[in-house]
């Protein structure tokens, strides 16, 4: 049966983030509700998701604080011990390559096969005489993780529709802005950031790197010391107030490098492999907004920006949703794109 509501839930290792929509798969979707909330966690890693327990108390806190018309969702996760990378196997049947992948990737991820959920998204096929191949992003997650977040939303009276990985939610809210085209996008989340290549609006490559604005805020404060200046925040959180003006500060420039000398290092990896250059670049997260992370990132790989406008893809309920969105859309962006997969 069709759904008319779904609510997009962007679970990360300290925070969680609700979006719902009705009527996803129409021209133009309609905001109803969102809303976020920390968890409550002993946990110490920012890659190590919190017991089902407090889980499912954040879930019923974010229910609560939002009033929600629907529990029926569409969950997201991260980067917590997800593997991606990019493979190649054998040109088989469906059945048989099924088969083949656990076989293939064995020993090389963080737990035993047999206790992780493997999935593969094919990009390319290759049926030559001399080579006959399918090429694609593969994403294993372990079983016990997605176990805990079932288990917490079950707790929490939630309906799941499915759990899906937030690199392909963020690749749909490209598509629905740009289904033209080789695009980049650069999002730099809380504690993780992917590098997503869309050809044409379906996925094409997809990396996680291990870094987001907690740790690049860590990592300025273990260079700088007690000699940080409180102006740094507006790089890390540019939300805050505009008249703390830009800072130049040499600590996080280094930081940023790295980030971009990965999104540079893509973009090469890509042109030498596809044969096609990138020719868009879409910039969320922290960078969104901070214009000295934009002119550097466009300056490096030598592409435009494009700035993705909620308003432009979603409609709102109400005033004050719009302007939750204007201001913070970027960081609802998993959770948006997220519900563009739930509603039929």
């Amino acid at each position: 049966m069709a759904l008319s509501h779904i609510v997009g839930v962007e679970i990360d290792a300290h925070t969680i983030r609700a979006i719902e929509v009705k009527g996803a798969n129409t021209g133009k979707p309609t905001v109803f509700a969102a809303a976020e909330t920390n968890i409550s966690s002993s946990k110490t890693s920012s890659d190590e998701l919190p017991d089902e327990t407090e889980l499912a108390i954040a879930f019923e806190k974010l229910w609560q604080e939002g009033k929600f018309s629907t529990r029926d969702v569409v969950l997201g996760i991260g980067a917590q011990k997800v593997l991606v990378r990019e493979e190649t196997f054998p040109l088989l049947p469906e059945k048989d390559l099924a088969t083949a992948i656990p076989l293939h990737i064995r020993g090389t991820l963080q737990v035993p096969v047999d206790e992780a959920v493997v999935d593969f998204y094919p990009t390319e096929i290759n049926d030559s005489e001399e080579d006959s191949t399918i090429t694609g992003i593969l994403i294993s997650a372990p079983v016990n993780t997605l176990q805990k977040i079932t288990q917490a939303a079950h707790t929490a009276k939630l309906r799941i529709e499915s759990i899906d990985f937030s690199a392909f939610a963020l690749s749909r809210l490209m598509r629905a802005l740009d289904s033209k085209g080789v695009t980049m996008l650069n999002y730099l989340g809380q504690h993780s950031s992917f590098i997503v290549i869309n050809k044409d609006g379906s996925p094409d490559l997809i990396r996680v790197l291990p870094v987001g604005r907690y740790s690049l805020f860590q990592r300025v404060m273990q260079v700088a010391g007690d000699r940080i200046d409180p102006r740094i925040l507006l790089e890390l959180f540019p939300d805050l107030p505009e008249e703390l003006g830009d800072l130049d500060f040499d600590p996080i420039t280094k930081y940023v490098n790295q980030i971009i000398r990965q999104i540079t290092a893509t973009q090469d990896y890509y042109a030498d492999n596809r044969g096609t250059a990138v020719n868009k670049l879409l910039v969320l997260g922290v960078s969104h907004k901070n214009k000295g992370i934009q002119d550097l990132t466009s300056a490096t790989t030598q592409l435009p920006i494009t700035h993705l406008e909620i308003s432009k893809l979603f409609k709102f309920r109400n005033q004050y949703l719009s302007a939750l969105l204007k201001r913070n859309g970027t960081f609802y962006a998993v959770a948006l794109g997220l519900t563009l997969h739930g509603v039929k």
